[in-house]
């Protein structure tokens, strides 16, 4: 079995989430029959989901939720929510053949610019009256998703 540092990469690339957003890592996951795992943040605001399947790391933005866990209530990716703030085309955005440590990385640096606005959208007050619209547009985007070109973040 390999030695996992994955939440020690999240940590070490997101730091800014645990010193200006009052993140704390709250489940780790290690899938070891396929070398997935899950990590959930959580600040008093919402969440965060890092998770790496087939060797895609991605992160997901979701409301506070009980129960807290990686697989219970609405998670909105990454790549989506910013299409959703800058009211532009969703399109799926990811280093596939990367390893986790630069997808992590990269991460980072993509979220970063957003937080604010991540905050707003995402808080316990905001989010119901987002919800909706961010449900419709993930319905008409996911249809049609296979159809957008590809663009980095």
């Amino acid at each position: 079995m390999r030695q996992r540092n994955e939440a020690e990469l999240v940590k070490k690339y997101f730091h800014y989430l645990f010193s200006e957003y009052g993140f704390t890592i709250i489940d780790v996951k290690y899938f070891e029959d396929f070398s997935n795992w899950v990590a959930v943040l959580t600040s008093d605001k919402y969440r965060l989901r890092f998770l790496e399947d087939r060797g895609t790391v991605t992160l997901a933005i979701g409301p506070l939720w009980d129960p807290p866990g990686w697989d219970a209530g609405p998670w909105f990716d990454l790549s989506f929510v910013i299409a959703y703030l800058n009211q532009e085309p969703f399109a799926w955005d990811y280093d596939v053949l990367a390893p986790a440590e630069p997808q992590i990385e990269r991460l980072s640096h993509v979220l970063r610019p957003y937080m604010d606005q991540i905050c707003t959208v995402f808080s316990p007050d905001a989010f119901p009256e987002h919800h909706d619209e961010l449900r419709r547009l993930w319905d008409k985007w996911y249809r049609d998703f296979l159809n957008y070109p590809a663009k980095r973040l």
